[in-house]
């Protein structure tokens, strides 16, 4: 069975093709239930492509969905994958710099290795750093009074224990969101990395991590997230495990087919890219050309 498949945007591909096996075609089917069938079409034992392009790692298979903007030119996989990885680079979202030897490993490497590899990077220079502390509030017996004691748990777990004391008190460690966001996209990258050193780097990670909690992590908890002075170098790599979280699907099943999907509307894609490079052209131009992008606004 081929590990990596490519195929282009708006084309189908059928169980059977390139190792493609109908418990892939299955966990497919059911992650793009879960997002409201907008990645591709499912027809009868095929997939057919929309205009979303990137990578989906679906048990031990890893699919690319390539641009292709001439559909005469035959095969063209290689060309496209560069295109992609360039128009991606170009965009902000995958930054190379991250990745160790990626100029070197652009050739061979798969998009999802690319991700993978950036984001543990991401998180491997944030431990060299010192991941960062907060205060939490934290309930439980101890043994010296600190904090504020709460009368009724202090009654009704210490009455013989005298010696200890049940209260809420200030907690500084690094048990908190950003870190624990970090914790949970690293446990889904061990769990679906098969290639080069990426588990082993994972695990190593989570080693360091021993102590942070285990948390759901959704939509809203992004959302809720506020940066300041002392985590704003943490926002490229929770950029990355937003990405690598909230499009992780799981095989409830057990039965090894997880999914995690990392992809981008082609049309959306192309737009910035060109405003990327009109507006690196113009910087040429001393001030005397402005490029801005389209604004949009909802009318109804």
């Amino acid at each position: 069975m081929k590990s990596r498949i490519q195929v282009f945007e708006h084309q189908a591909l059928r169980i059977g093709e390139q190792g493609f096996s109908k418990a892939d075609f299955d966990a497919l089917v059911l992650f793009n239930q879960r997002h409201a069938d907008k990645f591709f079409v499912v027809r009868h034992n095929s997939l057919k492509f929309t205009s979303y392009v990137g990578v989906l790692h679906v048990g031990g298979v890893t699919i690319e969905v390539l641009p292709k903007a001439d559909r005469t030119e035959i095969g063209g996989e290689n060309k496209w994958h560069h295109a992609l990885i360039e128009m991606l680079r170009a965009c902000g979202y995958l930054r190379l710099a991250a990745v160790s030897s990626a100029d070197l490993r652009l050739r061979s490497a798969s998009l999802f290795d690319l991700y993978m590899e950036a984001f543990l990077s991401d998180v491997e220079h944030l431990l060299h750093q010192g991941f960062v502390k907060k205060y939490r509030q934290v309930s439980g017996n101890v043994a010296a009074l600190k904090g504020r004691l709460i009368f009724s748990r202090d009654i009704a777990e210490n009455l013989v224990h005298r010696e200890r004391f049940y209260t809420a008190h200030q907690h500084y460690d690094r048990n908190n969101r950003f870190n624990q966001i970090l914790q949970r996209a690293v446990c889904i990258v061990a769990a679906t990395s098969r290639v080069g050193g990426l588990p082993r780097r994972a695990d190593a990670l989570l080693t360091w991590m021993e102590g942070i909690d285990d948390i759901v992590v959704t939509d809203r908890t992004f959302r809720r997230l506020a940066f300041d002075r002392n985590t704003e170098r943490y926002r490229p790599a929770v950029a990355l495990a937003r990405l690598i979280i909230l499009n992780y699907q799981p095989d409830v099943q057990r039965g090894g087919h997880d999914v995690l999907a990392i992809l981008f509307d082609m049309n959306d894609l192309f737009e910035k890219y060109i405003l990327r490079q009109l507006k690196r052209a113009a910087s040429g131009f001393a001030g005397r050309v402005d490029v801005q992008g389209q604004r949009e606004q909802r009318f109804w």
